[in-house]
């Protein structure tokens, strides 16, 4: 996953994906991963097989991000254009995110914003002095 996330089985907390393995008991299991703080939460099957590592892929969900800037402003999100403000609604995967707004009178801002699952993000600048 882009971000850390817990590990639990049956509620018990089994570790982190920052862990370089979490090493478990051989069988069919269902672990759940969660990140509180970008409201993700999901359930993830795995077959354990003794002797073996074993290895998941976590499908990460999108999340709204909303942008505006007073004047307007050119906008980009992780270094791709995203377009003139006001954007609403940008479907972008949960995580953080740099935006960067450009107007050709103003200084250039950059901001590290986090989006996550369930709660849409909004973010807006003043560019003016």
């Amino acid at each position: 996953a882009p971000f850390e996330l817990q590990v639990f089985e049956d509620g018990r907390l089994l570790g982190t994906t920052s862990a370089e393995r979490l090493m478990l008991p051989a069988g069919r299991r269902t672990l759940e991963v969660v990140n509180e703080a970008l409201e993700f939460r999901t359930t993830l099957p795995v077959q354990i097989v003794p002797g073996r590592m074993a290895t998941a892929t976590i499908a990460v969900p999108n999340g709204s991000l909303s942008i505006n800037a007073l004047p307007w402003a050119e906008v980009w999100v992780d270094g791709a254009a995203a377009g003139t403000t006001p954007l609403a609604n940008l479907s972008v995967p949960i995580g953080t995110h740099e935006i960067v707004w450009r107007h050709p009178q103003h200084p250039e801002r950059r901001q590290t914003v986090s989006v996550t699952a369930s709660s849409p993000t909004r973010v807006g600048v003043d560019l003016n002095p």
